[in-house]
């Protein structure tokens, strides 16, 4: 059943730590924007310090705008090299 979700999903998030491995994502509605994006990601993810999400295909980071979110698999990395983060479940 959850290969069935994830086949429906559009979007793909991924740790930068194991970019082959998704983490999650979801189905993209009208009402999905980078700032809603990253809002819940900040609930879902545990870091030691600041962090990006970026558009793989694009190289493009996710700003906290009322843009609508573009379908595609995103990384999410620290900004610096030492910082660690996990995923709450």
């Amino acid at each position: 059943m959850a290969l069935a979700r994830a086949r429906s999903r559009d979007v793909h998030f991924y740790l930068f730590s194991e970019p082959d491995k998704a983490i999650g994502g979801m189905k993209l509605n009208l009402s999905i924007t980078e700032k809603v994006v990253l809002s819940m990601l900040d609930i879902l993810i545990v870091a030691s310090g600041p962090y990006k999400v970026t558009l793989r295909s694009t190289g493009v980071d996710l700003m906290r705008t009322d843009n609508a979110l573009k379908p595609g698999h995103y990384d999410i990395r620290p900004y610096s090299r030492g910082n660690t983060m996990f995923i709450t479940r």
